[in-house]
């Protein structure tokens, strides 16, 4: 039988090449902790397959650089592009003499069901006590083409189960990095890519054209518009209850918004009947759980056409009137004491 004996000098080489690489990725998070990393790499990445998560997550973190951040916008592009953040906290202080610091984290190409448990996280993660989600048909289509955000390692860590991959996004800004580079060399993982507009400090990106006279594309929305509303219905309507459940936890308050559209498909839209039982659920299920539901089509809020930069989507006026409307209905609601006011809300620290 032969007998391996292992010597004092068989152990030196491996055990220097566990030296070596410990001491080389030590090296390599610090250098990913320097500001020259931050001025000089692209944003990091939790592994969400979505660049326009990454840069909102981290340019959140610099807009909360020593400064609270009360309130948190999300939603699709609908949102980002479609309620200003500074107009919201403008009309609130209006209403309310309050003060308001939000942070729009609206993604695009995303539905509630992708948005909810993320911004939940982030919200746990910044003390913030208000949440406004943006809302359309379009996030029940049982169609939609969505990024399953909330299955990343990193946010399903950041609820409380185990993940490796989670645990390193979390603790490892060199492993950030690492994700981040990944996706530019594998495009093909990306789920969302980043609007072209540049953001603002606060996530808010402003477009600033008007929509024409473009009758082709205003009918294709509307016929598009319906479709969804009739898919839905055909569906079983809309189930939000666990999204709903992850926004306003640990007592937040939450604030859901029915985006408004082009006022030639927000006509049509009112009076379809499977649009208008869709928008009788999303009253029921909101309302239900304590949440205040704005609908700004049904008050007359930016139903003009020069308001919106497409069939779709707000222009930065009708950001700006639209996020204004909102704060100042939260503002009187918390006034009325429809809205309770939040209690102290503590860090919840990494899992």
């Amino acid at each position: 039988m032969r007998i391996w004996r292992v010597t004092r000098a068989g152990l030196a080489t491996p055990t220097a090449i566990g030296v070596t690489l410990v001491a080389l990725a030590l090296s390599a998070e610090g250098l990913a902790r320097t500001e020259w990393a931050s001025a000089n790499l692209r944003a990091p990445s939790v592994g969400t397959r979505s660049r326009a998560f990454d840069d909102h997550l981290h340019g959140l973190e610099r807009f909360a650089a020593g400064n609270p951040v009360d309130c948190l916008v999300g939603g699709n592009s609908l949102v980002q592009e479609g309620i200003d953040p500074w107009a919201l906290a403008s009309g609130y202080a209006r209403a309310s003499g309050g003060r308001l610091r939000c942070y729009n984290f609206g993604i695009g190409g995303t539905t509630l069901r992708d948005v909810a448990e993320p911004l939940a996280v982030v919200a746990e993660m910044h003390r913030s006590w208000l949440i406004v989600v943006g809302i359309s048909i379009a996030d029940f289509d049982p169609t939609a083409n969505r990024p399953h955000l909330e299955e990343a390692p990193w946010v399903r860590y950041r609820r409380g189960a185990w993940d490796s991959d989670g645990w390193l996004a979390d603790h490892s800004r060199g492993f950030e990095y690492f994700l981040a580079y990944r996706l530019e060399l594998r495009p093909a993982m990306l789920g969302v890519q980043m609007s072209a507009t540049p953001m603002r400090d606060d996530g808010f990106v402003s477009q600033q054209h008007r929509i024409g006279d473009d009758t082709r594309a205003l009918e294709n929305a509307r016929a598009t518009a319906a479709m969804r509303a009739d898919a839905v219905s055909t569906a079983g309507g809309i189930h939000t209850q666990l999204e709903l459940d992850a926004l306003r936890g640990d007592g937040r308050i939450l604030v859901v918004v029915e985006m408004p559209t082009h006022p030639v498909i927000a006509a049509s839209l009112l009076a379809d009947t499977a649009y208008q039982d869709f928008r009788r659920e999303l009253r029921d299920q909101v309302t239900a759980g304590g949440g205040l539901l704005l609908e700004p089509m049904s008050a007359g809020i930016v139903v003009e056409a020069p308001y919106f930069a497409d069939p779709w989507h707000m222009n930065a006026d009708g950001a700006v009137v639209l996020g204004r409307w909102i704060g100042e209905q939260i503002g009187a609601a918390m006034q009325a004491g429809v809205l309770a006011a939040p209690a102290p809300l503590s860090v919840k620290p990494s899992p």
